[in-house]
Protein backbone atom coordinates (compact mmCIF):
# COMPACT_ATOMS: atom_id res chain seq x y z
CA UNK A 1 0.00 0.00 0.00
CA UNK A 2 1.39 3.41 -1.01
CA UNK A 3 2.15 5.96 1.36
CA UNK A 4 -0.37 8.17 -0.11
CA UNK A 5 -3.04 5.38 0.63
CA UNK A 6 -2.35 5.04 3.89
CA UNK A 7 -2.35 8.81 4.71
CA UNK A 8 -5.79 9.06 3.41
CA UNK A 9 -7.33 5.72 5.28
CA UNK A 10 -5.37 7.67 8.39
CA UNK A 11 -7.22 10.56 8.11
CA UNK A 12 -11.19 9.21 7.32
CA UNK A 13 -10.49 7.19 10.58
CA UNK A 14 -9.84 10.32 12.58
CA UNK A 15 -12.67 11.70 10.89
CA UNK A 16 -14.99 9.18 11.86
CA UNK A 17 -13.97 8.74 15.03
CA UNK A 18 -14.10 12.42 15.76
CA UNK A 19 -18.03 12.30 14.16
CA UNK A 20 -18.73 9.74 16.76
CA UNK A 21 -17.08 11.98 19.46
CA UNK A 22 -19.32 14.73 18.69
CA UNK A 23 -22.43 12.88 17.75
CA UNK A 24 -21.98 11.79 21.23
CA UNK A 25 -21.41 15.27 22.91
CA UNK A 26 -24.51 16.95 21.28
CA UNK A 27 -26.60 13.74 22.19
CA UNK A 28 -26.14 14.03 25.83
CA UNK A 29 -26.87 17.83 25.46
CA UNK A 30 -29.89 17.46 23.98
CA UNK A 31 -30.79 13.98 26.30
CA UNK A 32 -30.71 16.49 29.53
CA UNK A 33 -32.96 19.08 27.79
CA UNK A 34 -35.54 16.83 26.14
CA UNK A 35 -35.82 15.78 30.32
CA UNK A 36 -37.85 18.35 30.79
CA UNK A 37 -39.92 18.08 27.53
CA UNK A 38 -43.04 19.44 27.26
CA UNK A 39 -46.25 18.01 26.89
CA UNK A 40 -49.89 18.86 25.62
CA UNK A 41 -52.67 19.29 27.98
CA UNK A 42 -55.48 17.79 25.60
CA UNK A 43 -53.67 14.62 24.70
CA UNK A 44 -50.95 14.26 26.45
CA UNK A 45 -48.65 13.67 23.66
CA UNK A 46 -45.33 15.35 22.42
CA UNK A 47 -46.11 19.07 21.24
CA UNK A 48 -45.14 19.38 17.45
CA UNK A 49 -42.04 21.49 18.31
CA UNK A 50 -40.95 20.94 21.66
CA UNK A 51 -37.42 19.03 21.20
CA UNK A 52 -34.12 20.84 21.85
CA UNK A 53 -33.22 20.69 18.21
CA UNK A 54 -36.14 22.53 16.73
CA UNK A 55 -35.33 25.79 18.96
CA UNK A 56 -33.87 28.65 17.49
CA UNK A 57 -29.98 29.17 18.20
CA UNK A 58 -30.34 31.92 20.46
CA UNK A 59 -33.00 29.80 22.55
CA UNK A 60 -31.25 26.69 22.79
CA UNK A 61 -28.37 28.81 24.31
CA UNK A 62 -30.72 30.40 26.93
CA UNK A 63 -32.25 26.53 27.35
CA UNK A 64 -29.28 25.00 27.64
CA UNK A 65 -27.44 27.59 30.37
CA UNK A 66 -31.29 26.69 32.64
CA UNK A 67 -30.57 23.24 32.03
CA UNK A 68 -27.47 23.17 33.55
CA UNK A 69 -28.53 25.54 36.53
CA UNK A 70 -31.00 23.01 37.25
CA UNK A 71 -28.85 20.09 37.10
CA UNK A 72 -25.94 21.92 38.98
CA UNK A 73 -28.92 21.94 42.06
CA UNK A 74 -30.38 18.33 41.28
CA UNK A 75 -27.60 17.22 44.51
CA UNK A 76 -29.13 19.26 46.97
CA UNK A 77 -32.74 19.49 45.26
CA UNK A 78 -35.87 21.46 47.07
CA UNK A 79 -37.54 20.60 50.39
CA UNK A 80 -40.47 21.32 52.25
CA UNK A 81 -38.27 22.33 54.88
CA UNK A 82 -36.40 24.88 53.63
CA UNK A 83 -39.19 26.05 51.53
CA UNK A 84 -41.08 27.27 54.73
CA UNK A 85 -38.05 28.55 56.59
CA UNK A 86 -36.78 30.30 53.72
CA UNK A 87 -40.42 31.81 53.00
CA UNK A 88 -40.99 33.03 56.52
CA UNK A 89 -37.73 35.09 56.51
CA UNK A 90 -38.41 36.98 53.86
CA UNK A 91 -41.99 38.62 54.93
CA UNK A 92 -40.15 41.96 54.81
CA UNK A 93 -39.24 41.81 51.24
CA UNK A 94 -40.65 42.22 47.83
CA UNK A 95 -40.44 38.03 47.20
CA UNK A 96 -43.70 36.87 45.59
CA UNK A 97 -44.32 33.13 46.55
CA UNK A 98 -46.68 30.47 43.76
CA UNK A 99 -47.92 27.46 43.97
CA UNK A 100 -49.37 25.77 41.00
CA UNK A 101 -51.44 23.05 42.31
CA UNK A 102 -53.32 21.13 39.51
CA UNK A 103 -53.56 24.27 37.15
CA UNK A 104 -54.76 26.62 39.92
CA UNK A 105 -52.44 29.49 40.56
CA UNK A 106 -51.89 30.22 44.39
CA UNK A 107 -49.97 33.29 45.86
CA UNK A 108 -48.48 35.02 48.52
CA UNK A 109 -46.80 37.79 48.33
CA UNK A 110 -43.72 39.13 51.07
CA UNK A 111 -44.19 42.59 50.64
CA UNK A 112 -46.22 45.93 51.63
CA UNK A 113 -44.94 47.88 49.40
CA UNK A 114 -47.30 49.08 47.05
CA UNK A 115 -44.97 50.21 44.00
CA UNK A 116 -44.57 46.28 43.84
CA UNK A 117 -48.28 45.59 43.33
CA UNK A 118 -48.36 46.20 39.15
CA UNK A 119 -45.12 43.95 39.29
CA UNK A 120 -47.27 41.16 41.05
CA UNK A 121 -50.10 41.62 38.82
CA UNK A 122 -48.21 41.31 35.49
CA UNK A 123 -46.49 38.50 36.34
CA UNK A 124 -49.41 36.70 37.58
CA UNK A 125 -51.19 37.38 34.70
CA UNK A 126 -48.34 36.18 32.39
CA UNK A 127 -48.28 33.08 34.90
CA UNK A 128 -51.71 32.00 34.30
CA UNK A 129 -51.38 32.24 30.33
CA UNK A 130 -48.54 29.54 30.90
CA UNK A 131 -50.69 27.68 33.10
CA UNK A 132 -53.80 27.54 30.70
CA UNK A 133 -51.15 26.44 27.80
CA UNK A 134 -48.97 23.90 29.18
CA UNK A 135 -50.00 21.27 31.47
CA UNK A 136 -47.45 22.28 34.34
CA UNK A 137 -46.36 20.14 37.39
CA UNK A 138 -47.32 21.18 40.94
CA UNK A 139 -44.58 23.43 42.15
CA UNK A 140 -43.99 26.04 44.95
CA UNK A 141 -41.87 28.22 44.11
CA UNK A 142 -40.33 31.92 44.97
CA UNK A 143 -39.70 34.88 43.08
CA UNK A 144 -37.89 38.28 44.00
CA UNK A 145 -39.77 40.81 42.37
CA UNK A 146 -38.29 43.93 43.46
CA UNK A 147 -34.66 42.35 44.28
CA UNK A 148 -34.18 43.61 48.00
CA UNK A 149 -32.05 41.51 50.53
CA UNK A 150 -31.39 38.61 47.35
CA UNK A 151 -27.23 38.61 48.33
CA UNK A 152 -28.60 37.78 51.47
CA UNK A 153 -30.70 35.07 51.15
CA UNK A 154 -28.15 33.79 48.56
CA UNK A 155 -26.02 33.17 50.99
CA UNK A 156 -28.12 31.46 53.55
CA UNK A 157 -29.63 28.74 51.19
CA UNK A 158 -27.20 28.55 48.00
CA UNK A 159 -28.78 25.06 47.61
CA UNK A 160 -32.31 27.01 46.63
CA UNK A 161 -33.15 27.88 43.19
CA UNK A 162 -34.79 32.18 43.50
CA UNK A 163 -36.19 32.70 40.69
CA UNK A 164 -34.82 36.43 39.58
CA UNK A 165 -35.31 38.99 36.78
CA UNK A 166 -31.54 40.22 36.53
CA UNK A 167 -28.64 39.25 38.51
CA UNK A 168 -24.67 40.74 38.75
CA UNK A 169 -22.76 38.22 37.20
CA UNK A 170 -19.51 39.55 39.46
CA UNK A 171 -21.45 37.87 42.72
CA UNK A 172 -20.59 34.53 43.19
CA UNK A 173 -23.22 33.80 45.42
CA UNK A 174 -25.92 35.17 43.07
CA UNK A 175 -24.48 33.01 40.25
CA UNK A 176 -25.15 30.03 42.22
CA UNK A 177 -28.74 29.81 42.60
CA UNK A 178 -30.53 32.76 41.08
CA UNK A 179 -32.78 31.39 37.86
CA UNK A 180 -33.23 34.28 35.58
CA UNK A 181 -36.89 34.41 33.94
CA UNK A 182 -38.17 36.77 31.59
CA UNK A 183 -39.09 39.92 33.72
CA UNK A 184 -42.58 42.09 34.53
CA UNK A 185 -41.29 44.86 32.07
CA UNK A 186 -40.73 42.77 29.06
CA UNK A 187 -44.00 40.72 29.25
CA UNK A 188 -46.22 44.06 30.30
CA UNK A 189 -45.05 46.68 27.96
CA UNK A 190 -42.76 44.89 25.47
CA UNK A 191 -45.49 43.71 22.97
CA UNK A 192 -46.71 47.06 22.19
CA UNK A 193 -43.50 48.99 22.31
CA UNK A 194 -41.75 46.56 19.97
CA UNK A 195 -44.96 46.98 17.86
CA UNK A 196 -44.47 50.56 17.84
CA UNK A 197 -40.97 50.47 17.60
CA UNK A 198 -41.08 48.02 14.31
CA UNK A 199 -43.79 50.90 12.83
CA UNK A 200 -40.91 53.46 13.41
CA UNK A 201 -38.65 52.26 10.95
CA UNK A 202 -40.23 53.47 7.90
CA UNK A 203 -40.64 56.93 9.15
CA UNK A 204 -36.50 57.01 10.30
CA UNK A 205 -34.92 54.84 7.19
CA UNK A 206 -30.91 54.38 7.76
CA UNK A 207 -30.07 56.77 4.69
CA UNK A 208 -32.02 59.80 6.61
CA UNK A 209 -30.70 59.23 10.34
CA UNK A 210 -28.41 61.45 12.27
CA UNK A 211 -25.14 60.27 12.95
CA UNK A 212 -25.41 60.84 16.56
CA UNK A 213 -25.39 58.21 19.29
CA UNK A 214 -28.83 59.09 21.82
CA UNK A 215 -29.67 58.27 25.61
CA UNK A 216 -32.05 59.09 27.66
CA UNK A 217 -32.89 57.91 31.04
CA UNK A 218 -32.28 58.68 34.86
CA UNK A 219 -30.15 59.24 37.49
CA UNK A 220 -29.86 55.63 38.86
CA UNK A 221 -26.71 54.27 39.61
CA UNK A 222 -23.05 55.25 39.33
CA UNK A 223 -20.24 56.49 36.91
CA UNK A 224 -21.33 55.82 33.62
CA UNK A 225 -24.43 57.69 32.53
CA UNK A 226 -23.39 61.00 34.52
CA UNK A 227 -19.92 60.47 32.56
CA UNK A 228 -22.36 59.49 29.30
CA UNK A 229 -24.10 62.92 29.99
CA UNK A 230 -21.24 65.30 30.75
CA UNK A 231 -19.68 63.97 27.49
CA UNK A 232 -22.71 65.07 25.23
CA UNK A 233 -22.30 68.74 26.98
CA UNK A 234 -18.26 68.23 25.33
CA UNK A 235 -19.10 66.74 22.00
CA UNK A 236 -22.65 67.74 21.47
CA UNK A 237 -22.05 66.90 17.55
CA UNK A 238 -21.49 63.31 18.38
CA UNK A 239 -23.46 62.50 21.63
CA UNK A 240 -27.14 63.86 22.90
CA UNK A 241 -27.32 62.39 26.08
CA UNK A 242 -29.98 64.00 28.79
CA UNK A 243 -31.22 62.97 32.35
CA UNK A 244 -35.02 62.88 32.14
CA UNK A 245 -35.75 61.86 35.45
CA UNK A 246 -34.32 62.42 39.25
CA UNK A 247 -33.95 59.51 41.35
CA UNK A 248 -35.31 60.70 44.69
CA UNK A 249 -33.58 57.95 46.77
CA UNK A 250 -31.03 59.97 47.98
CA UNK A 251 -29.02 59.45 51.08
CA UNK A 252 -29.86 62.80 53.50
CA UNK A 253 -26.39 64.15 52.73
CA UNK A 254 -26.32 63.97 49.06
CA UNK A 255 -29.68 65.74 48.92
CA UNK A 256 -28.10 69.42 49.10
CA UNK A 257 -26.76 68.60 45.52
CA UNK A 258 -29.95 68.48 44.00
CA UNK A 259 -29.67 71.99 42.66
CA UNK A 260 -26.21 70.77 41.31
CA UNK A 261 -27.22 68.24 40.01
CA UNK A 262 -30.35 69.80 38.08
CA UNK A 263 -27.56 72.94 36.84
CA UNK A 264 -25.10 70.99 35.76
CA UNK A 265 -27.05 68.45 33.55
CA UNK A 266 -30.72 69.82 33.16
CA UNK A 267 -32.70 67.06 34.58
CA UNK A 268 -36.20 67.92 33.36
CA UNK A 269 -39.13 65.77 31.57
CA UNK A 270 -38.76 68.42 28.60
CA UNK A 271 -35.56 66.26 27.34
CA UNK A 272 -37.86 63.48 27.32
CA UNK A 273 -37.89 61.67 24.29
CA UNK A 274 -40.50 58.70 23.01
CA UNK A 275 -38.78 55.39 22.41
CA UNK A 276 -39.72 55.41 18.50
CA UNK A 277 -38.37 59.20 18.34
CA UNK A 278 -34.93 57.79 19.39
CA UNK A 279 -35.06 55.75 15.90
CA UNK A 280 -34.17 59.50 14.44
CA UNK A 281 -30.17 58.39 15.49
CA UNK A 282 -28.31 55.73 14.04
CA UNK A 283 -26.65 54.89 17.36
CA UNK A 284 -28.71 54.07 20.64
CA UNK A 285 -26.72 53.42 23.97
CA UNK A 286 -28.24 51.38 26.80
CA UNK A 287 -26.14 51.47 30.27
CA UNK A 288 -27.28 49.92 33.26
CA UNK A 289 -28.65 51.88 36.27
CA UNK A 290 -28.51 50.43 39.89
CA UNK A 291 -29.33 47.33 37.69
CA UNK A 292 -30.26 46.11 34.49
CA UNK A 293 -31.78 48.74 31.48
CA UNK A 294 -34.59 46.20 31.48
CA UNK A 295 -36.95 46.98 28.41
CA UNK A 296 -34.18 49.28 26.47
CA UNK A 297 -31.66 47.21 25.13
CA UNK A 298 -34.90 44.91 23.53
CA UNK A 299 -36.23 47.86 21.80
CA UNK A 300 -33.20 49.22 20.81
CA UNK A 301 -32.03 45.79 19.14
CA UNK A 302 -35.88 46.01 17.27
CA UNK A 303 -35.20 49.28 15.69
CA UNK A 304 -33.29 49.93 12.89
CA UNK A 305 -30.60 51.49 14.46
CA UNK A 306 -27.45 50.09 16.57
CA UNK A 307 -27.65 49.14 20.13
CA UNK A 308 -23.71 50.47 21.95
CA UNK A 309 -24.19 48.36 24.99
CA UNK A 310 -22.75 48.87 28.70
CA UNK A 311 -23.92 46.39 31.53
CA UNK A 312 -23.08 44.21 34.28
CA UNK A 313 -25.72 42.92 35.32
CA UNK A 314 -27.48 40.35 33.43
CA UNK A 315 -30.93 39.74 32.16
CA UNK A 316 -32.27 36.06 31.15
CA UNK A 317 -31.71 36.57 27.53
CA UNK A 318 -28.24 38.31 27.76
CA UNK A 319 -26.16 34.53 27.54
CA UNK A 320 -27.41 34.44 23.67
CA UNK A 321 -26.06 37.48 22.71
CA UNK A 322 -22.79 37.98 21.25
CA UNK A 323 -20.67 41.45 21.06
CA UNK A 324 -19.99 42.84 17.52
CA UNK A 325 -22.74 40.58 16.16
CA UNK A 326 -26.08 41.77 18.05
CA UNK A 327 -24.59 44.99 19.50
CA UNK A 328 -21.50 47.10 20.28
CA UNK A 329 -19.97 46.73 23.76
CA UNK A 330 -19.16 50.05 25.37
CA UNK A 331 -16.07 49.83 28.42
CA UNK A 332 -17.38 50.29 31.81
CA UNK A 333 -16.29 53.62 32.11
CA UNK A 334 -17.24 54.67 28.89
CA UNK A 335 -13.71 55.59 27.80
CA UNK A 336 -13.99 54.28 24.30
CA UNK A 337 -17.26 55.62 23.56
CA UNK A 338 -16.24 57.98 21.07
CA UNK A 339 -14.21 55.63 19.37
CA UNK A 340 -16.87 53.64 18.95
CA UNK A 341 -18.69 56.24 17.27
CA UNK A 342 -16.28 56.85 14.45
CA UNK A 343 -15.52 53.08 14.05
CA UNK A 344 -19.80 53.18 13.31
CA UNK A 345 -19.81 56.16 10.86
CA UNK A 346 -16.60 54.76 8.69
CA UNK A 347 -18.63 51.06 9.09
CA UNK A 348 -21.81 52.24 7.76
CA UNK A 349 -22.25 48.31 6.04
CA UNK A 350 -20.89 46.75 9.56
CA UNK A 351 -23.46 48.77 11.23
CA UNK A 352 -26.58 47.95 9.38
CA UNK A 353 -25.63 44.18 9.70
CA UNK A 354 -25.25 44.46 13.56
CA UNK A 355 -28.90 46.01 13.15
CA UNK A 356 -29.90 43.01 11.01
CA UNK A 357 -28.86 40.67 13.28
CA UNK A 358 -30.11 42.30 16.80
CA UNK A 359 -33.39 42.61 14.38
CA UNK A 360 -33.24 38.96 13.77
CA UNK A 361 -32.05 37.74 17.60
CA UNK A 362 -35.74 40.11 18.79
CA UNK A 363 -37.85 38.17 16.50
CA UNK A 364 -36.18 34.70 17.49
CA UNK A 365 -36.66 35.35 21.41
CA UNK A 366 -39.14 37.95 22.06
CA UNK A 367 -42.33 36.47 20.58
CA UNK A 368 -45.04 36.12 23.38
CA UNK A 369 -45.63 32.23 22.29
CA UNK A 370 -41.90 31.62 22.82
CA UNK A 371 -42.17 33.56 26.25
CA UNK A 372 -44.28 31.37 27.02
CA UNK A 373 -42.87 28.11 26.26
CA UNK A 374 -39.46 29.25 28.15
CA UNK A 375 -41.94 30.05 31.57
CA UNK A 376 -42.83 26.30 31.05
CA UNK A 377 -39.93 24.54 30.37
CA UNK A 378 -38.27 26.48 33.69
CA UNK A 379 -41.30 25.75 35.86
CA UNK A 380 -41.29 21.98 34.46
CA UNK A 381 -37.38 21.63 35.26
CA UNK A 382 -37.94 23.33 38.48
CA UNK A 383 -40.39 21.05 39.49
CA UNK A 384 -38.32 17.98 38.96
CA UNK A 385 -35.65 19.15 41.80
CA UNK A 386 -38.96 19.29 44.66
CA UNK A 387 -38.44 16.32 47.09
CA UNK A 388 -41.64 16.73 48.30
CA UNK A 389 -45.21 17.22 46.34
CA UNK A 390 -46.72 20.68 47.03
CA UNK A 391 -50.15 20.94 48.01
CA UNK A 392 -52.79 23.16 47.83
CA UNK A 393 -53.50 25.79 50.62
CA UNK A 394 -56.00 24.80 53.10
CA UNK A 395 -59.24 27.21 53.46
CA UNK A 396 -58.10 28.85 56.28
CA UNK A 397 -54.69 30.17 54.82
CA UNK A 398 -56.64 31.34 52.42
CA UNK A 399 -57.92 35.59 51.75
CA UNK A 400 -60.21 36.51 50.01
CA UNK A 401 -59.08 38.84 47.65
CA UNK A 402 -55.74 39.80 46.10
CA UNK A 403 -55.76 43.35 47.61
CA UNK A 404 -56.38 41.77 51.37
CA UNK A 405 -53.63 39.19 51.02
CA UNK A 406 -51.53 41.52 49.27
CA UNK A 407 -51.22 44.46 51.83
CA UNK A 408 -54.06 43.45 54.98
CA UNK A 409 -52.92 39.76 55.76
CA UNK A 410 -49.45 38.67 54.11
CA UNK A 411 -49.08 35.71 55.42
CA UNK A 412 -51.99 34.55 54.03
CA UNK A 413 -52.23 32.93 50.29
CA UNK A 414 -54.03 34.53 47.88
CA UNK A 415 -55.96 32.10 45.21
CA UNK A 416 -55.84 33.92 41.63
CA UNK A 417 -59.14 33.67 39.46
Amino acid sequence: MSCLAILLMTLLILCVALFLLLRNYVGSETASLNAYKLVEPARGAPLEIRDFQSLSPERQIIWRHWAEQFENLRVSGISQEDMDQLSEKLNTLGVLRVKIIKGKIYHKFYSQNTSASRRVRFFLTFLSKVVSQYPIPDVDFLVFIMGEGIDKFSRLYPHMPLFAYDLDPTNPTQCKNNILIPDVNVLAKGPALLRKIKAAHGRYPWERKQEKMMWRGSTTGEGPRFALVEMAKQFPQKIDAYFIFQYNKMPRDLKTLNLFFKGMFGIGESRRVPEAEHLASKYLVSMDGNVSAWLRPVWIMASNSVLLFQYQWEQWFYKALVPEKHYVPLKPDLSDLLEKHDWLKSHDEEARAIVKNANDFVEAVFQPAFLAEDMAFVLTAYASLQRFTPVAPAPEEISASFVDGLFSKINRWVPLV
